[in-house]
């Protein structure tokens, strides 16, 4: 499996959006079987404050849980995506949610996540644990921490499809042009990538310039261990394979633009770099632009600026090999 690491600075907004690591693969057209008990009463979709961010929808609509309410246990399956909800000790509300497979943020899939919603705020939940099996997935939240002790709130399953992603790119891309913020679009199995994005030294990279090129966008933090792990070999394939027209372009996420340029300086990283600003807003709308969540982040482009992977570091040279020719070094 695929590691991931340093989501939480990526998507600073609000913190319950680190929840991207329940992002899970699903089959969207399945139609939903029957619970395999009754669940509780859901809220209607139009009740004021339920509205789903744009792209998102319910999975599950929200319902209530009341405070020192019995303890039930209710589960229910839609699709291959499987749900229970359950009380422990002292009234604490545990969620499982199991799926097939886990797409480790390449933003290919499905994703899900669990909401609260209480005194009027919105809480994305981060799980608390999650662990692999022959059957897939298994996701563990503890959503006490935003659930008020003495007073009801709501709680549901959110689900993100690729159309979704879309419409969630496609509005974020609008509000960063009219914040006058550059945002990475959303990348695409087979379709063309247009970008233009201001590197640390003051330049800009745009796919236009890089026409006729195969193009490796590494998406990067120094607080991910398998993002630093891969660097000797990302600095070999580029002093092999630039002759043959390999370009590299950095995205860092890192807490300031100076420990990127110390970083940058210290691995001897020759290729442009571009610093994504830590605030929480343009955090956010790269986030909602790219579906760049969990890092290390590899997009692949071919020689007319389409993208041909979302690729695992392990597999980097064989599929740079592929688009470039030849033997691999």
């Amino acid at each position: 499996m695929r590691s991931t690491c340093g989501i939480a600075h990526l998507r600073a907004a609000r913190p319950g959006l680190v929840a991207v690591y329940a992002a899970v693969l699903a089959l969207a057209w399945l139609p939903a079987v029957a619970h395999a008990q009754s669940a509780p009463a859901t809220a209607p979709a139009t009740r004021p404050g339920f509205e789903n961010p744009v792209g998102w929808k319910w999975l599950l609509e929200p319902f209530e849980i009341l405070p020192n309410a019995p303890a039930p246990h209710w589960e229910g399956q839609v699709g291959y995506v499987e749900y229970s909800f359950k009380r422990v000790a002292h009234g604490i509300v545990v969620v499982y949610l199991a799926t097939p497979d886990r797409i480790g943020g390449r933003g290919q899939g499905n994703e899900y996540r669990v909401v609260v919603l209480a005194d009027g705020h919105r809480h994305n939940v981060e799980p608390k644990s999650f662990m692999h099996s022959t059957e897939g997935m298994r996701y563990h939240f503890r959503p006490a921490r935003v659930m008020p002790p003495d007073r009801p709130s709501w709680i549901g399953i959110e689900m993100l499809t690729p159309e979704g992603r879309r419409r969630q790119s496609e509005d974020a891309l609008r509000r960063a042009a009219a914040a006058g913020v550059e945002v990475l679009p959303l990348p695409e199995i087979g379709q063309p990538l247009h970008f233009r994005l201001k590197t640390l030294d003051g330049s800009v990279v745009s796919d236009a310039e890089l026409r006729s090129k195969v193009v490796l966008i590494d998406c990067w933090a120094s607080t991910c261990s398998s993002c630093m792990e891969k660097t000797p070999r990302l600095r070999e394939l580029y002093s092999a394979r630039q002759p043959e027209g390999l370009a590299i372009i950095g995205i860092n996420f890192d807490e300031s633009p100076e420990k990127a340029r110390q970083l940058i300086a210290e691995r001897e990283l020759q290729w442009p770099q571009v610093y994504v600003p830590s605030d929480n807003r343009t955090r956010q709308l790269w986030y909602e632009a790219s579906s760049v969540s969990n890092l290390p982040r590899l997009i692949l482009l071919d020689r007319e600026g389409v993208v041909r992977g979302d690729v695992d570091h392990q597999r980097l040279d064989v599929e740079i090999n592929k688009l470039l020719g030849g033997a691999k070094p």
